[in-house]
């Protein structure tokens, strides 16, 4: 027996909201929205997932491309929103972000003070960061237990970690 009249138009509906889901999440659809549209456009695309509609990994692949091509067009036309930016009176909101020229990624470089205490201490630094990278790689080539033939102590193999997820790279 096929599927009920009620079947069929749920699994319509259902069908036509995920192409609305789609459809609306256009470059253009973007332009103008808030932060708070911009989320209420993602709660479809998330349901569509977590209800089993829609490929988690495709969605991710897809927002994998929405965020490389953010991140292109803001690094293309960073001098025009600096020079924008200058002309700013104050913070200023723009679809529901808020604005304002800053100083950013601020660094010091204390090597060209000329001070003989921070470069004997910097010199210090480098050599003991070597000698923690070579303890280390000691310590997580150890297959157990082992007694450290300098100090006599019983030393046991770094306890390893690590977080699942999916790697995303580009095919060569």
């Amino acid at each position: 027996m096929g599927r009920s009249n009620e079947q069929f138009i749920e699994e319509r509906q259902r069908e036509e909201a995920q192409d609305m889901a789609v459809h609306q999440l256009t470059v253009r659809s973007l332009q103008g929205a808030t932060v708070q549209g911009i989320e209420a456009m993602a709660v479809p695309i998330i349901d569509d997932v977590q209800d089993g509609h829609r490929s988690a990994l495709e969605v991710a692949a897809w927002m994998r491309s929405v965020k490389a091509f953010a991140e292109t067009v803001l690094k293309e036309i960073e001098p025009e929103m600096l020079s924008e930016s200058d002309e700013l009176d104050g913070p200023t909101e723009v679809n529901g972000w808020l604005l304002e020229p800053a100083e950013v990624g601020v660094k010091y470089d204390y090597a060209a003070c000329g001070d003989v205490e921070w470069d004997r201490m910097n010199d210090a630094e480098v050599e003991l960061k070597k000698l923690k990278r070579d303890r280390e790689k000691w310590l997580k080539l150890m297959p157990s237990e082992t007694v450290d033939p300098e100090t006599g102590n019983v030393v046991k193999p770094p306890i390893k970690t690590s977080k699942s997820s999916v790697k995303f790279s580009r095919p060569k």
